[in-house]
Protein backbone atom coordinates (compact mmCIF):
# COMPACT_ATOMS: atom_id res chain seq x y z
CA UNK A 1 0.00 0.00 0.00
CA UNK A 2 2.86 2.37 0.84
CA UNK A 3 5.32 0.94 -1.66
CA UNK A 4 7.38 -0.87 0.98
CA UNK A 5 9.00 -4.08 -0.29
CA UNK A 6 8.20 -6.95 2.06
CA UNK A 7 9.83 -10.33 2.45
CA UNK A 8 9.54 -13.09 4.94
CA UNK A 9 12.08 -15.72 5.86
CA UNK A 10 10.65 -19.20 6.34
CA UNK A 11 11.51 -22.87 6.31
CA UNK A 12 7.95 -23.59 5.16
CA UNK A 13 7.41 -26.12 7.97
CA UNK A 14 3.96 -24.76 8.85
CA UNK A 15 0.43 -25.45 7.63
CA UNK A 16 0.07 -23.92 4.17
CA UNK A 17 -2.87 -21.79 5.31
CA UNK A 18 -0.42 -19.65 7.30
CA UNK A 19 1.76 -18.99 4.24
CA UNK A 20 -1.26 -18.56 2.01
CA UNK A 21 -2.57 -15.68 4.15
CA UNK A 22 0.75 -13.87 3.66
CA UNK A 23 0.86 -14.06 -0.15
CA UNK A 24 -1.03 -10.79 -0.76
CA UNK A 25 1.35 -8.75 1.42
CA UNK A 26 4.70 -10.46 0.77
CA UNK A 27 6.79 -9.57 -2.28
CA UNK A 28 9.42 -12.26 -1.76
CA UNK A 29 9.66 -15.40 0.36
CA UNK A 30 13.22 -16.14 1.53
CA UNK A 31 12.70 -19.88 1.60
CA UNK A 32 15.19 -22.16 3.38
CA UNK A 33 15.97 -25.45 1.70
CA UNK A 34 18.36 -27.08 4.13
CA UNK A 35 18.49 -30.61 2.73
CA UNK A 36 16.91 -32.28 -0.29
CA UNK A 37 17.39 -35.86 0.92
CA UNK A 38 14.47 -36.99 3.11
CA UNK A 39 16.53 -39.19 5.46
CA UNK A 40 19.22 -36.55 5.93
CA UNK A 41 16.61 -33.86 6.55
CA UNK A 42 15.08 -35.95 9.33
CA UNK A 43 18.52 -36.74 10.72
CA UNK A 44 19.87 -33.19 10.83
CA UNK A 45 16.73 -31.05 11.08
CA UNK A 46 14.52 -33.44 13.01
CA UNK A 47 11.54 -33.32 10.67
CA UNK A 48 10.58 -34.46 7.19
CA UNK A 49 11.27 -32.15 4.25
CA UNK A 50 8.02 -33.17 2.52
CA UNK A 51 5.86 -30.37 4.00
CA UNK A 52 8.35 -27.56 3.29
CA UNK A 53 8.81 -28.69 -0.32
CA UNK A 54 5.07 -29.17 -0.80
CA UNK A 55 4.46 -25.68 0.60
CA UNK A 56 7.09 -24.20 -1.70
CA UNK A 57 5.32 -25.74 -4.68
CA UNK A 58 1.96 -24.41 -3.46
CA UNK A 59 3.42 -20.92 -3.09
CA UNK A 60 4.83 -21.18 -6.59
CA UNK A 61 1.47 -22.34 -7.97
CA UNK A 62 -0.11 -19.29 -6.32
CA UNK A 63 2.37 -17.04 -8.15
CA UNK A 64 4.46 -16.10 -5.11
CA UNK A 65 8.12 -15.24 -5.68
CA UNK A 66 10.70 -17.11 -3.64
CA UNK A 67 14.47 -17.10 -3.30
CA UNK A 68 15.73 -20.53 -2.27
CA UNK A 69 18.20 -20.02 0.58
CA UNK A 70 20.41 -23.04 1.04
CA UNK A 71 22.69 -23.33 4.06
CA UNK A 72 25.64 -25.53 3.07
CA UNK A 73 27.72 -27.34 5.69
CA UNK A 74 30.93 -29.19 4.71
CA UNK A 75 30.55 -32.93 5.19
CA UNK A 76 26.80 -32.66 5.83
CA UNK A 77 24.95 -31.45 2.74
CA UNK A 78 27.69 -30.47 0.30
CA UNK A 79 27.09 -33.56 -1.81
CA UNK A 80 26.84 -33.39 -5.61
CA UNK A 81 23.41 -35.08 -5.40
CA UNK A 82 22.13 -32.32 -3.10
CA UNK A 83 23.24 -29.64 -5.57
CA UNK A 84 21.68 -31.60 -8.43
CA UNK A 85 18.38 -31.79 -6.52
CA UNK A 86 18.53 -28.04 -5.77
CA UNK A 87 18.92 -27.39 -9.51
CA UNK A 88 16.01 -29.74 -10.27
CA UNK A 89 13.76 -28.19 -7.63
CA UNK A 90 14.51 -24.65 -8.78
CA UNK A 91 14.05 -25.60 -12.42
CA UNK A 92 10.59 -27.00 -11.65
CA UNK A 93 9.36 -23.70 -10.19
CA UNK A 94 7.88 -20.89 -12.27
CA UNK A 95 8.24 -18.00 -9.83
CA UNK A 96 11.45 -18.73 -7.94
CA UNK A 97 13.96 -15.92 -8.42
CA UNK A 98 17.25 -17.56 -7.48
CA UNK A 99 19.24 -19.97 -5.34
CA UNK A 100 21.31 -18.36 -2.59
CA UNK A 101 24.03 -20.62 -1.21
CA UNK A 102 24.77 -19.79 2.41
CA UNK A 103 28.10 -21.31 3.54
CA UNK A 104 28.18 -22.41 7.17
CA UNK A 105 29.65 -19.92 9.64
CA UNK A 106 30.11 -19.99 13.40
CA UNK A 107 28.03 -16.90 14.19
CA UNK A 108 25.33 -19.10 15.72
CA UNK A 109 27.65 -20.56 18.37
CA UNK A 110 26.46 -17.93 20.84
CA UNK A 111 22.93 -19.31 20.52
CA UNK A 112 24.21 -22.78 21.34
CA UNK A 113 25.60 -21.50 24.62
CA UNK A 114 22.68 -19.17 25.38
CA UNK A 115 20.04 -21.87 24.85
CA UNK A 116 22.12 -24.65 26.43
CA UNK A 117 22.03 -26.89 23.39
CA UNK A 118 24.78 -29.20 24.58
CA UNK A 119 24.43 -31.78 21.82
CA UNK A 120 24.78 -29.25 19.01
CA UNK A 121 27.38 -30.56 16.55
CA UNK A 122 30.44 -28.49 15.78
CA UNK A 123 30.96 -28.08 12.05
CA UNK A 124 33.90 -26.74 10.12
CA UNK A 125 33.65 -23.57 8.08
CA UNK A 126 34.23 -24.02 4.36
CA UNK A 127 37.27 -22.85 2.46
CA UNK A 128 36.99 -20.43 -0.46
CA UNK A 129 37.74 -23.33 -2.81
CA UNK A 130 34.87 -25.37 -1.35
CA UNK A 131 32.46 -22.46 -1.78
CA UNK A 132 33.56 -21.98 -5.39
CA UNK A 133 33.07 -25.71 -6.01
CA UNK A 134 29.52 -25.51 -4.62
CA UNK A 135 28.68 -22.51 -6.78
CA UNK A 136 29.99 -24.36 -9.82
CA UNK A 137 27.49 -27.15 -9.14
CA UNK A 138 24.52 -24.78 -9.32
CA UNK A 139 23.24 -23.69 -12.71
CA UNK A 140 24.72 -20.18 -13.10
CA UNK A 141 21.43 -18.63 -14.16
CA UNK A 142 19.88 -19.83 -10.87
CA UNK A 143 22.46 -18.25 -8.56
CA UNK A 144 21.57 -15.21 -6.50
CA UNK A 145 23.47 -12.07 -7.33
CA UNK A 146 23.61 -8.87 -5.31
CA UNK A 147 22.02 -6.98 -8.22
CA UNK A 148 18.75 -8.87 -7.75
Amino acid sequence: ENGVHTCIETSGAVPFEILERMIPVVDLFLYDIKETDEKNHKRYIGISNLLPIENLRKLDNAGAKARLRCPIIPGVNDRPEHFKQLNNLFGSLNHATSIQLMPYHRLGQGKVERFSVADMAEFSTPTDDQILSWKNQINLKYLYSKEE
